[in-house]
């Protein structure tokens, strides 16, 4: 294709994507919004840019100084074990590779005749190779780890951040004056490691074999970076890190309560870290969230703004509140659950002895 040509698309293109009218309104252009010395705006490409760089930091920090040098050694002190591969066995490797599904006992009877092996010992293989692959609880337990440390350090920095920002404690000030808004060095920092976290989390979690909730956290993750990316470039920073504030801190405790239920810590410490967890995230994300901050976002919002990318805003809040109540439902359930004294199962991602389950199931029928 003619270079020339290649040109002329991509600055139609990107004429289409930057129109100051869907971003910004009929009244406010680009050029009103550059960064000055003394004042400094959102960088358009910088999510773009410097998320996906941290990001690749923090994969990086993950897989060859945290896990290897400290959570291993945590996870190892509370009792975790790493699932080691059975013993080598090329047939039953390659009918393991190539099935998705719990074999059924018909299935097991022919890999045992098939090997000469009794129908037990294939099924004690496939158990210890499914194990592997997922990684078991001592996975889930570095998982939990790593996010408990992201958190625990993004809470603090971002209450660190936050403290002395007039629009934590009158809201109204997100709107005022917009899009004069000046961002903040420790507020530019703040919104790049949020995003840079859900990227990593894209590639660190989410290719993870045996998940069942990869789904929602490919939805989670997207619409997190999306609606940080919109808020950054139209310069609602302000109502960002208040979002991005309230749903931080309550991780922690979620994922400390995983971590002493995979070490089977004293169950009345879970209690206590659940029951907590219970009480925060409803005061956080089914109270805080929806009253306080989309209450302003609709309501305040809506008499000054009505370019598009704030109705596009406005959807992606909705989006995430849906996401909230649906994992709402799911913590009641087990809080409900853990009342009537019934098996409390982590249904947010996978069992590690899901497939023994469904392959006892089949043995049953």
């Amino acid at each position: 294709m003619d270079p020339t040509r290649i040109y002329e698309l991509y600055q139609n293109t990107s004429s289409w994507f930057w129109n100051c009218q869907f971003w910004l309104g009929e009244s406010i252009c680009w050029e009103d919004i550059q960064q000055t010395s003394e004042f400094q705006y959102p960088g358009f490409y910088d999510p773009a840019f410097y998320p996906i760089l941290i990001a690749a930091f923090l994969i990086l920090l993950y897989k060859y100084i945290l896990v290897p040098h400290t959570f291993s050694y945590i996870a190892k002190s509370c009792g975790m074990k790493k699932s080691k591969l059975p013993i080598p066995n090329p047939t039953l490797e390659n009918i393991y590779l190539s099935t998705k599904r719990a074999p059924s006992q018909n299935d097991i009877l022919e890999y045992s005749t098939k090997i000469g092996w009794n129908e037990r010992q294939v099924e004690r293989w496939l158990r210890q190779r499914k194990r592997f692959d997922v990684g078991g609880k001592y996975q889930k337990f570095i998982d939990a780890e790593f996010e408990v440390f992201f958190h625990a350090v993004m809470t603090v920095y971002g209450c660190h951040t936050m403290i002395d920002k007039p629009w934590l404690y009158n809201i109204s000030l997100c709107w005022n004056d917009w899009p004069h808004h000046n961002v903040d060095t420790d507020v530019w920092w703040f919104y790049m490691i949020g995003m840079a976290f859900y990227w990593a989390m894209m590639f660190i979690q989410v290719p993870q074999p045996g998940r069942k909730d990869k789904i929602q956290m490919i939805i989670h993750h997207s619409l997190t970076i999306i609606l940080m990316t919109v808020s950054w470039i139209t310069n609602f920073t302000r109502m960002g890190t208040l979002i991005l504030l309230v749903h931080e801190g309550v991780d922690i405790l979620l994922q400390t309560g995983k971590m002493i239920r995979y070490a089977k810590g004293n169950p009345f410490f879970t209690d206590i870290v659940y029951g907590t967890f219970i009480v925060l995230w409803l005061i956080l994300r089914v109270g805080i969230f929806p009253f306080w901050i989309m209450k302003s976002v609709y309501y305040e919002g809506n008499s000054m703004f009505k370019q598009t990318s704030f109705v596009f805003f406005q959807a992606l809040l909705v989006l995430l509140m849906i996401l909230n109540l649906m994992w709402t439902f799911i913590i009641l359930k087990v809080g409900i659950q853990k009342l009537l004294g019934e098996e409390i199962k982590d249904i947010r991602s996978d069992d590690e002895d899901t497939d023994d389950a469904q392959i006892t199931d089949k043995k049953n029928e």
